[in-house]
């Protein structure tokens, strides 16, 4: 798979989730600077920041990446 179908099939699980469980979490529980963190510590170049406390999920999701060549 390429980081396009990953990201594509983890964003269609999250909808799933969002749907079947609806808006909960707490953006605050998710930083921007920690997600970087992440992935430079941990050698990825894409993360997905998810906010589920939001009507619709699409308007929570965030990719960041981090030095990814095309």
């Amino acid at each position: 798979m390429t980081i396009n179908e990953i990201t594509e099939a983890t964003i269609g699980v999250a909808i799933e989730m969002h749907c079947a469980l609806g808006p909960g979490l707490l953006e605050s529980a998710y930083k921007h600077a920690q997600l970087l963190t992440y992935l430079c510590v941990g050698g990825w170049k894409l993360g997905l920041l998810i906010n589920f406390n939001v009507a619709l999920l699409r308007n929570g999701i965030h990719r960041r990446v981090l030095g990814l060549e095309e």
